[in-house]
């Protein structure tokens, strides 16, 4: 075999390991997401209100929403985004929206089956 055969095979190998991984971790959040103790999370909003500022609010029901229609957790970047079309008037950083997510996930309400992406935690297990 020549030297750069053997070298496309090594990417080709690389390349379909990275592929793996990625595909690893998409399949932990999609047993995380179907599991119907994790849809079927969320908790009303007149319970929560003393507990969370109107951002934190508008945030959780936002994952819980996108997290039961899309039958997966969200990233960062979804959540942002999500927000941003829902309250357009509005013009929170993006550091601030995350912040608020990993304040919420702090206190229980949140988990995160890989770093970066949230879902509901079942009613059962919360705080």
């Amino acid at each position: 075999m020549s030297e750069e055969v053997v070298k496309a095979q090594i990417e080709q190998i690389r390349f379909l390991m990275r592929q793996v991984e990625k595909l690893k971790k998409e399949k932990a959040v999609l047993e995380a997401a179907l599991t119907r103790q994790t849809i079927e999370a969320g908790k009303s909003f007149h319970e929560l209100r003393n507990q969370f500022d109107q951002l934190a609010q508008d945030l959780y029901e936002l994952i819980v929403y996108w997290t039961k229609r899309l039958k997966r957790g969200v990233t960062y970047d979804e959540i942002i985004r999500y927000y941003r079309i829902k309250h357009p008037n509005t013009n929170y950083q993006a550091e601030t929206i995350t912040r608020r997510v990993r304040e919420i996930a702090e206190r229980g309400w949140l988990h995160s089956p890989i770093r970066g992406t949230f879902i509901p935690v079942p009613k059962e297990e919360k705080q």
